[in-house]
């Protein structure tokens, strides 16, 4: 299996602290964002917020990118080749899914 540096040391982390502990922090720093969002947008009339208009720190997308990673790496024997292309199809995806809600609120 070839990996690069970043993502043997995000398959380690995970495979150090554990699949449900990783699954259990990336929803509590998940929960933290959602939190803000749903604030946002109740002190809000007509615009709508989601994780592109939210403020993040740091700390918050490395450490979920670095979850997310590692648990998709401990899953199943991947190469990176494999990571490139469900990366590419995960932003398609959420392209597709933003242009969907713009073309509600328009």
């Amino acid at each position: 299996m070839t990996l690069h540096s970043s993502e043997q040391a995000a398959k380690d982390f995970v495979l150090r602290i554990g699949t449900k502990r990783a699954t259990r922090l990336l929803d509590l720093v998940c929960g933290r964002i959602d939190r803000r969002i749903k604030i946002a947008n109740l002190h809000t009339f007509g615009q709508f917020f989601d994780t592109g208009c939210i403020r993040t720190a740091d700390w918050e997308r490395e450490l979920i990118f670095t979850i997310k990673m590692g648990l998709q790496l401990t899953k199943k024997n991947i190469t990176h080749e494999d990571v490139v292309k469900s990366v590419k199809a995960r932003r398609a995806a959420q392209k597709a899914a933003a242009q969907a809600r713009r073309a509600l609120v328009a």
